[in-house]
């Protein structure tokens, strides 16, 4: 074995004496917690003073395994001295045979705590039954984590789409289907009315779920292909987006529409101003909060004291989408997404009693984040 540095444990340098005793001295300090409070206030510290981000970290690993070795542990509880800071190991421990076929490639995805949050499964079996290929989103352990699904942001547009596909399945529990999206027809009308081709950003996804009121039209609704039109604002915005009492409005400027993904404006008080650089990403940000605001039980929403903001920090990641203005003021900017397993949080800006929209995919989940984040819930 080798130490974190790759070197052989053996291997290490003679003023610090024979090696079994370094390493028996770093294994105390590991058992009574003191690497652990070490991490703990660095990471407080930097947070303190903006200078980290709470990412995920993901540990891939590819394993090819006979098939008679599949399963858990049979008795764990029998290892005398578990790995890491682990302290009681579990009698259950183990992944159970692959879904992704008997040689398949597993990802972990460990949390601020140090605890494993989700996985991944890659393989033949895996692509076939999910859609999508290379590192395919399988699950979580306490259900599906939006921060996991949008790891690396959505850096293109099939990003984009897998990531509607998954949430549509995953958090909607309704997956999409062929009649969900605007057909070719309709859009080519749209374009011959137009007198110009929309972005394949844009008609990408009307194609793929344009009609999903669910996905698009709950708050500030997803323009209809036959309700596009030009707002004469900065030379020309394709408005596709309007706010539910036409306070605001999103669109693509028409000089940069001939663009594969272009940028995005929002109209707001103070004129209109950049939203997000790339249409797919407007996508992901308009299914998320159309998604949020949706009329249940499973919506609520409070003015969050700065002083339950670690709480936040502490227990929720935070979504791969890149911080963009709220349309009503400067105060409620920028907008940032957090989430947890099952759970989805929006906050409006970093003032004091700032506005939080949080979201539970079950009952029991919105409860946990009200019970987590205890502010004035108007719920």
């Amino acid at each position: 074995m080798a130490d974190l540095d790759g070197r052989p444990r053996r291997d290490v340098p003679e003023r610090c004496g024979l090696w079994d005793r370094v390493y028996d001295m770093f294994r105390r300090r590991q058992r009574d917690g003191n690497w652990a409070g070490i991490l703990t206030r660095l990471q407080a510290g930097a947070d303190a003073k903006v200078l980290i981000t709470w990412d995920v970290h993901v540990d891939s690993t590819v394993c090819g395994a006979q098939q008679h070795a599949a399963g858990a542990v049979k008795r764990g509880d029998l290892q005398k001295e578990p790995h890491g800071w682990v302290f009681v190991e579990p009698p259950d421990h183990g992944h159970g045979r692959s879904r992704g076929g008997l040689t398949s490639k597993t990802s972990h995805v460990v949390g601020r705590s140090s605890r494993v949050v989700g996985y991944w499964e890659s393989g033949p079996r895996v692509a076939r039954r999910t859609g999508m290929e290379g590192d395919s989103v399988l699950g979580v352990l306490d259900g599906p984590d939006v921060a996991v699904a949008l790891r690396g942001g959505g850096r293109t547009r099939s990003h984009a789409w897998k990531f509607v596909r998954w949430f549509a399945d995953a958090w909607i529990s309704r997956a999409i289907e062929p009649e969900d999206g605007c057909s070719a027809d309709e859009l080519a009308a749209v374009e011959a009315d137009l007198g110009f081709e929309l972005p394949p950003a844009l008609s990408e996804g009307y194609a793929l779920f344009g009609r999903r009121d669910d996905l698009t039209r709950q708050q500030d609704p997803l323009v209809r292909p036959s309700g596009l039109y030009v707002d004469d604002a900065l030379g020309g915005v394709l408005v596709f987006r309007r706010e539910n009492q036409d306070c605001a409005c999103w669109g693509i400027p028409l000089s940069q529409i001939e663009q594969d993904d272009p940028p995005v404006v929002v109209e707001s008080h103070q004129g209109w101003v950049p939203f997000l650089d790339r249409m797919s990403l407007a996508w992901v940000e308009l299914v998320l909060s159309e998604s949020l605001f949706a009329a249940d039980n499973l919506y609520d929403a409070c003015e969050l004291p700065d002083a339950l903001m670690p709480g936040l920090r502490a227990r929720y990641v935070r979504v791969g989408l890149p911080d963009h203005p709220m349309w009503a003021s400067e105060d409620d900017s920028p907008v940032r997404w957090y989430a947890a397993p099952g759970r989805l949080v929006r906050r409006d800006g970093f003032q004091d009693q700032s506005w939080i929209h949080a979201r539970g995919r079950t009952i029991s989940d919105l409860e946990a984040i009200r019970e987590e984040l205890p502010g004035r819930w108007v719920g």
